[in-house]
Parts: structure tokens; C-alpha cells; sequence
């Protein structure tokens, strides 16, 4: 018998047969309240009632079938998660469906332990959600990143375990997906988070000021350097920077970078004295770092040592089922 706090699925499908097994299936399973729909007008009709957190409908229906009732959940309940079930012969179709909106297929026969660890997976997923709603906006949680596609679930998780450890990170992706939060992710969640976060735009700073501005300059090192200037490596000591836009530092800098992640050590410009930091290194770009191998324009070896732990943020157009969550007010 279900728990009052259990889990509402609704499941469609034409062959009553099947609504029967997934029924049986789970009835002794606490977790999950279930009811069944026979076709997509009955379901469409059951969830104006039945508060449905997950909904699994077969594909292959007569007058509405599967990818049509996706479309309409989606419109009319963008929180509830999606499942395609579907024959092997149409299993092309259903990934389809998927880049349509659908959390993912699943194939008949049915397999109900594969099936319940779908659903547990899910829960999962839309219990992190839940928590970031209720976070209030101004405390940093790496869920603000809004999300609920299984790409960005990945991330998510890639996030938490990246986090507990001084590696070297590379994050890549378009400009405009998040690289900056997920940089503040692995900070904030990560024993450093009570030290400095150090935000360095690359791209911005020129050829000539580079390398001062990263590790700063002794008086008299050049015109205009009237005292000692500490760098950004220093100011990050003990806890983290990002190098946003590491794909446009240049040649003589990034010979200098490759010494702080092989020694944790540098000089200031115009200076003798070694100094040493323990500031862990977050590199992100929106550049594609091989083909500026290829190209002269960086270093292979130091791509290996900043591509250490590498992680991707996919553009809003590979994550349809995140769309509704963005044009949703709460979202901007």
C-alpha cells in the first residue's frame, strides 16, 4: 500500500496488459501511488485531478499517441517528468521524442526493476529542484544553475565530486551557459569555500598587463609601476581562481601558468623573490583548446595540465526539456 507521501505516476497505454503488469508491478511498492490511463485524452483528463509527478506513456497510440501527449503535458505541466515507452521497432522514433522533451525511453517488454530505478532516478532529480526552489536567491547553491535535462543532471553530479578536491579543472562550453556559476559551484562546496574566489577575465586584460595583473609587479618594474602591486594569484591564496577565457592568454603568459601548476610557485614582474601559493586553479573557455594546439596559439602541455578534471555546460538548445524552466519568471 502506497504512503500518502508517496510518488504520483501515471502510466498510459492502449494495451491494457501492460497498464495491468506496471500495476502489479509496483503495488507493493510504497514509494509510487500509481493510476493508470488508457489512451492520451484519458490521461490528459486524469491529470486535472491526479497530481502526476511522473508520467510514462507508450508511443505507438491510436488518435493521440505518445509524442503528442508529451507536447501537451510539457505545455500544460512543465514540472512533470516524461517517460516514452516504446517497441524496439520504433526505438529511433522515441529518441527523437527525447530531444523533444522526454527524460528518456524505456523499451517493452518491460523490465520493472529497470523501470523503478528509472523512477527512483527521477525523484531524485526533482528532489534537487525542489531544494533550489526553496533556496532563498540569495544563498549559493551550485542547483541555481537552472536545469532539469539529464545533461545538466550529470553536471550536477560531476559538480558535487569535483568539489571536494584541489584538482585542476577545465570547464568549456558556449558563452552565456553558466561557466562562471559552475566555477562558484566547485568553490562554494568545496573546503576552500571560506577563502578567496578570484574571478579573472583574460580576454580583457592585455598582452602587456597580463602577466602583472596574475602575478603582480615590483616597484619600478615598468613605467608607470610606482610601488609593488600584488597579483591575482596571491589575492587568491588559500582559496580558488578562475581563469575565465584561458584560450586568450598569450604564449610568454601561459609558460608562466605552467609554472604555477608545476611548482605552485612564481615571480612578480621585475621581481627575483619566489613566492609560493596555494590557490586551486578553475580555467574555463568557449574556445575550442585543441585546434589552438593545432594552431600555435597554446600550449599542448599546458592543456593537459589544466584539462585535469573537464567539464562541459550544454547550450540551452541541446536542453528542450529546460526551455519552459527559463521562461518561467522565478527563472531569470
Amino acid at each position: 500500500m502506497a504512503k500518502p507521501s508517496a510518488v504520483p505516476v501515471l502510466y498510459v497505454d492502449d494495451e491494457r496488459s501492460y497498464g495491468s503488469l506496471f500495476r502489479r508491478a509496483l503495488a507493493d511498492n510504497e514509494r509510487f501511488r500509481v493510476r493508470i490511463a488508457t489512451s492520451a485524452h484519458e490521461a490528459l483528463e486524469a491529470l486535472e485531478s491526479f497530481p502526476a509527478r511522473i508520467v510514462l506513456t507508450d508511443l505507438l497510440m491510436p488518435r493521440m499517441d505518445g509524442i503528442a501527449l508529451l507536447s501537451e503535458i510539457r505545455s500544460r505541466y512543465p514540472n512533470i517528468f516524461v517517460l516514452l515507452v516504446t517497441g524496439v521497432d520504433s526505438a529511433t522514433k522515441a529518441v527523437e521524442a527525447m530531444k523533444a522533451g522526454a527524460y528518456d525511453y524505456i523499451l517493452k517488454p518491460l523490465d520493472m526493476d529497470m523501470v523503478v530505478r528509472q523512477l527512483e532516478k527521477i525523484t531524485q532529480h526533482q528532489h534537487l529542484l525542489q531544494q533550489a526552489n526553496e533556496l532563498d536567491r540569495q544563498t549559493f547553491r551550485f542547483e541555481n544553475l537552472i536545469g532539469r535535462d539529464q545533461a545538466m543532471f550529470a553536471l550536477y553530479d560531476k559538480i558535487r565530486q569535483v568539489s571536494s578536491t584541489d584538482s585542476t579543472v577545465l570547464i568549456t562550453g558556449e558563452s552565456g551557459t553558466g561557466k562562471e556559476l559552475i566555477a562558484e559551484a566547485i568553490h562554494t562546496r568545496s573546503p576552500r569555500k571560506d577563502k578567496p574566489f578570484v574571478r579573472v577575465n583574460c580576454a580583457a586584460l592585455t598582452e602587456t598587463l597580463i602577466n602583472s595583473a596574475l602575478f603582480g609587479h615590483e616597484k619600478g618594474a615598468f613605467t608607470g609601476a610606482s610601488s609593488r602591486k600584488t597579483g591575482f594569484f596571491e589575492e587568491a591564496h588559500g582559496g580558488t581562481i578562475l581563469l575565465d577565457e584561458i584560450g586568450d592568454i598569450p604564449i610568454s603568459t601561459q609558460v608562466a601558468l605552467l609554472r604555477v601548476l608545476e611548482m605552485g610557485s612564481f615571480q612578480r614582474v621585475g621581481g627575483t623573490r619566489t613566492i609560493a601559493v596555494n590557490t586551486r586553479i578553475i580555467c574555463a573557455t568557449n574556445q575550442d583548446l585543441t585546434q589552438a594546439i593545432q594552431a600555435k596559439k597554446f600550449r599542448e602541455d599546458l592543456f593537459y595540465r589544466i584539462n585535469v578534471i573537464s567539464l562541459h555546460t550544454p547550450p540551452l538548445r541541446e536542453r528542450t526539456t529546460d526551455i519552459p524552466l527559463h521562461s518561467q519568471p522565478s527563472c531569470e
